[in-house]
């Protein structure tokens, strides 16, 4: 018989992106006892012109959990990150706030939580001097063309260090903020943090939370004995996590923000230097939901995205390529299958909003002078939507079950359209006050 090891917390917080890190550093703060489980390793920002983004997935061990596709056509590829600081360890650092009418249709305002977060984080723009070169011939474009395009908020930790090219699968500079330093803060406080250690369920008695089974890399059994569990495994791992504890209506709907990378190519008559820039530097939000922004596409990632749509010829003129984001909030018709699997079609809708984002990205691209413009395949980011509030949790992000919260995408009601951070920062950070208020954190 396999012996379990018991802890004993007052909150155990699962998962540490950016809805749990909100949470824990918080609680901490307030000097609770908080214990924190990421299914992932620990790995710092790492320095040097060729970090290894793998690591942030998961590694070898975790990789088929973290790099998934859809089980329905078109076939969309989506990741997430398994590390300590969920996906903030490799996204561009764009900061947006999500529409707030999204929010007030259910009773929560997050102004306060977001104003509290832009005295912690230094939030800004690039000024368009630091654009890179193919971003501000994009810029240029769309705003000759009448294209309210504007530069895009960051979140930094030291501006002063921001480089061309550094914001993407791992900085290398030190200039970006990202989740793992509210995990670090957290412990700073006293928090615990427990990697590579994986939350099975929830543990419930009489419809009240008294802890969690997890297991260790090793697979070793531990029970982790709680006042309260907070949930911020993710999108895909929270409702999981929930129908394993009895709650089957969690993972019943889904959106992914789907997308696509538009190319054009300028002549050579405009030799561009291919200097590395970041993501995302400066884009729009069109009306519906469907948003446009400067795209830095990894050269290996390139020449997939060549060989996967046929074309030939340009398999080393990416220097001379211009790339557009065209990413689009969809329909929440998606699902979680038995397995954890993602079932997700596009709606009519969806594909309308893809086929008119298609559109001005071509429009964009020939004003700028490109040629010869071409679309990646369909891919998806940010799962969101499977314990969505008003269905699978309140208001204060309680589920059915006493003293079970849930603090990350999977509690957004619809796709948001924009990057999703601040908010589940927000919503962490309004938890936690709900928890020191209630007595429950």
């Amino acid at each position: 018989m396999t012996n379990t090891e018991t802890m004993t917390t007052e909150v155990v917080v699962v998962g540490s992106g950016p809805g749990g890190a909100a949470v824990a550093r918080k609680l901490s703060a307030a000097g609770r006892r908080v214990l924190i489980l990421e299914w992932g390793d620990d790995n710092p920002p790492e320095p040097g012109l060729f970090p290894n983004p793998t690591r942030y997935f998961g590694g070898l061990r975790l990789m088929k959990h973290s790099i998934m596709k859809t089980s329905s056509a078109p076939v969309m590829k989506m990741v997430r990150g398994l590390t300590t600081g969920g996906s903030t360890m490799m996204y561009a650092g764009v900061c947006e706030e999500a529409p707030p009418e999204k929010f007030a249709a259910h009773g929560i305002d997050l102004d306060d939580e977001i104003r509290a977060i832009k005295k912690d984080i230094v939030i800004r723009p690039l000024a368009d001097e630091q654009l890179g070169e193919k971003a501000r011939m994009l810029a240029q474009s769309a705003r000759q063309l009448g294209l309210p395009w504007k530069n895009c908020d960051r979140f930094f930790l030291d501006p002063a260090k921001f480089r061309q090219g550094s914001l993407f699968m791992g900085d290398r500079t030190g200039a970006r903020w990202d989740a793992r330093r509210w995990v670090l803060d957290a412990v700073g406080h006293g928090a615990t943090l427990l990697n590579g250690t994986r939350c099975e369920k929830v543990l419930i008695e009489q419809n009240r939370a008294i802890g969690v089974q997890a297991v260790d890399r090793n697979k070793g059994a531990l029970r982790i004995q709680a006042d309260t569990v907070v949930l911020a495994a993710g999108g895909i791992g929270s409702p999981q996590i929930l129908r394993n504890s009895g709650l089957a209506e969690a993972g019943q709907s889904l959106c992914n923000d789907p997308y696509l990378i538009a190319f054009g190519y300028v002549g050579k008559d405009r030799r561009l230097s291919g200097r590395g820039e970041s993501n995302r530097q400066a884009g729009v939000l069109l009306d519906g939901g469907v948003t446009l922004a400067d795209a830095t596409v990894p050269g290996m990632v390139y020449m997939q995205m060549l060989k996967e749509q046929g074309i030939r010829g340009r398999m080393f003129a990416g220097r001379q390529a211009l790339s557009l984001l065209v990413e689009i909030a969809d329909d929440s018709d998606g699902s979680l299958d038995a397995e954890g699997g993602i079932c997700k079609h596009l709606t009519a809708r969806d594909l309308e909003k893809l086929e008119y984002g298609k559109r001005v990205a071509r429009d964009i691209l020939q004003h700028a002078g490109a040629r010869d413009i071409w679309f990646s395949r369909i891919a998806a980011v940010h799962p969101a939507g499977t314990c969505r509030i008003g269905e699978i949790v309140d208001a204060d992000l309680k589920t059915r079950f006493d003293n079970v919260y849930v603090a990350d995408a999977s509690v957004l009601p619809e796709s948001l359209a924009v990057p999703p951070v601040l908010t589940i920062l927000a919503l962490g950070g309004r938890l936690a006050g709900h928890l020191l208020r209630t007595g429950q954190g």
